[in-house]
């Protein structure tokens, strides 16, 4: 595919990469130029620097992370299309709040390994707190918790006050934008059927969109139109 000339003199992040695994976090925000670059170095087993004459070996594993609620979107679909020709595996996480059972193994394991000359604890009624919180931003969003909660204790025990305070946080109450627009995207669809009686050529013609990209967004938040119809 490439010519093999000199060595980069600085080596890029696949090439430190290469024997090893490679950590992509939010792929869903990178742009889709990238993400075919990078599958496309995938297929090919080689890498080159940008503006250059040559290329590299590279072999590695990609482990790329994202938050999708209601199936995937378009750019995710298309990386999975694009990905036929690899090993590729995709893994569907559920949200904390539906594994609640995992809290406390998460954070027994951010006092271990986060704080491991610490002798903390949280009280019995920190601990129901933490269990029955919502958790909107996921296993990120507890072990920030926990690590406030740790930091600003000044017993060895922590209450019930403290975490209250610390998940009430305005910090933890501003959801991504990302989660605010595919909230926004279901209200808005879930209307648009209501008033049409699940109508989607309607639907579209009022919001000003082709039949297509409606349906496609449907199928992206799982909404059956159908269920609309009286």
């Amino acid at each position: 595919m490439f010519g093999r000339e000199q060595e980069a003199p600085r080596p890029g992040l696949l090439r430190r990469a290469d024997g090893s695994s490679l950590l992509l976090t939010d792929f869903n925000e990178a742009s889709p130029s990238f993400l075919r670059r990078l599958m496309q170095a995938l297929i090919d087993g080689e890498a080159a620097p940008v503006d250059s004459g040559y290329a590299y070996p590279v072999d590695i594993r990609v482990l790329a992370t994202t938050t999708v609620v209601g199936g995937y979107g378009q750019q995710e679909q298309d990386l999975l299309e694009l990905g036929a020709e690899v090993d590729l595996t995709s893994l569907a996480v559920p949200p904390l709040r539906e594994r609640r059972e995992d809290i406390p193994l998460l954070i027994s394991h951010c006092l271990q390994y986060g704080f491991p000359d610490s002798d903390v604890q949280f009280s019995n009624k920190a601990m129901q707190l933490l269990l029955a919180a919502d958790w909107p931003g996921n296993v990120r969003h507890l072990l920030n918790v926990v690590k406030q909660c740790v930091r600003l204790t000044k017993t060895r025990i922590i209450s019930e006050a403290l975490v209250s305070s610390r998940i009430k946080s305005d910090v933890f109450n501003i959801q991504p934008l990302s989660n605010a627009q595919r909230d926004f995207e279901r209200e808005y669809l879930t209307e648009l059927l209501k008033v049409t009686n699940g109508n989607v050529t309607r639907a579209a013609s009022l919001a000003k969109r082709n039949r297509t990209e409606i349906h496609r967004l449907l199928k992206k938040h799982k909404i059956e139109a159908k269920s609309f119809r009286q």
